[in-house]
């Protein structure tokens, strides 16, 4: 009769738990879920987690009986669901991404880097903003604002080498991605919405991504257009153009991706943008052209946007990676990020996906 009972009662909290997820799957929109509310103005972000706390106690006893399946692959669709027993059972005890740059202070790039340091320093805490300096002064600026900060270690040309930023931001900070941004883009919390939505996907879990796009250049940003995620958003239709494929600034890729077999390439030289993507697909890695969901903002100034092809040592990285393929005539058009083999996007209902998509010919 005892064990009669106790299969009776386990069988009722099975049935009280799968009448728990059905109205969870079924009543709760999935892009309402989660909402990110960057503070606009000030450094505080807070995640609202809508209808979810009131079902804490009682998701926490089914935690371990049942689990929705968050993660739907048909064809060449990798769809994503944000449900709310992730974000019950799985606080951010470490952020989401670590995003470093590096700059030298001058006096003419210190009303557009400071736009950038206001606004990364809004993306936190999912977001840990880090400069690489060796200046002192600059140093204690960036941290007054919450930033981290690292000294440059290795440099080509007296340029910083970009995979030892990333081996050495790995081995000081614990995050679900890391990435390297040049020190004049811009992000909104669109950035944040987009690896959510890769880190939701069971199917990218255990792969090595590399995700990356196109930027928008927009002239002249002053430093509260640069703190408002609803202005930058709105300058793509009124002062924003999207720059070409062949040009990008931003690279976030998971901890296991392979940096140490990667060449001494130095930023702010061109060549190594689309080595990146052409090198990273050779291997078969999940290379996702995030444009149409990751919007970076270039902050352009009179300098124009082919301010890197006016300095020295333009074929460095070049030089470095025809070495690296034994190969004096590489054709980069692979590497463009239209050449990626997966695109993200969001469909009309708010649903964030990861397409397949079609190969060009140039690719």
């Amino acid at each position: 009769k005892t064990m009669g009972w106790r299969h009776i009662k386990v069988a009722l909290l099975y049935l009280f738990c799968i009448s728990i997820y059905v109205y969870i799957f079924f009543q709760i929109k999935p892009q309402a879920l989660i909402k990110l509310k960057i503070m606009n103005g000030n450094d505080q972000s807070t995640m609202i987690l809508e209808q979810q706390r009131k079902m804490k106690r009682k998701m926490t006893l089914c935690a371990n009986l049942f689990k929705l399946n968050r993660s739907n692959t048909k064809t060449n669709i990798l769809r994503f669901e944000t449900s709310s027993d992730h974000y019950v059972h799985n606080e951010y005890r470490d952020p989401v991404l670590t995003l470093f740059t590096t700059w030298t202070a001058t006096k003419d790039n210190y009303a557009r880097r400071n736009t950038t340091v206001e606004n990364w320093a809004m993306l936190k805490p999912f977001v840990v903003p880090l400069l690489f300096t060796n200046d002192e002064d600059l140093r204690e600026r960036v941290e007054i604002k919450g930033w981290k900060t690292l000294p440059v270690l290795k440099t080509g040309i007296g340029i910083p080498v970009l995979k030892d930023m990333y081996i050495t931001t790995m081995s000081k900070f614990q995050s679900k991605f890391y990435a390297y941004a040049n020190g004049d883009i811009l992000f909104t919390d669109n950035l944040l919405l987009t690896l959510f939505g890769v880190m939701e996907n069971i199917d990218l879990q255990n792969n090595n991504v590399l995700i990356t796009g196109q930027r928008t250049n927009v002239l002249n940003i002053s430093k509260q257009e640069s703190t408002n995620f609803t202005t930058l958003r709105e300058m793509l239709t009124t002062r924003g153009e999207l720059f070409t494929p062949w040009a990008m600034d931003y690279f976030i890729s998971t901890r296991n991706f392979p940096w140490k077999d990667m060449p001494d390439v130095v930023i702010g030289r061109r060549g190594f943008d689309n080595f990146l993507v052409m090198e990273s697909q050779k291997r078969e890695f999940m290379v996702i052209d995030a444009t149409n969901t990751i919007l970076a903002v270039h902050h352009t100034t009179g300098a124009g946007n082919f301010e890197h092809l006016s300095k020295g040592d333009v074929t460095y990285n070049t030089d470095l990676i025809s070495e690296y393929y034994n190969n004096k005539t590489v054709d980069y058009r692979p590497g463009l990020s239209t050449c990626s083999k997966y695109y993200s996007d969001i469909l009309a209902n708010g649903q964030f996906v990861i397409r397949a998509r079609k190969t060009f010919s140039q690719c």
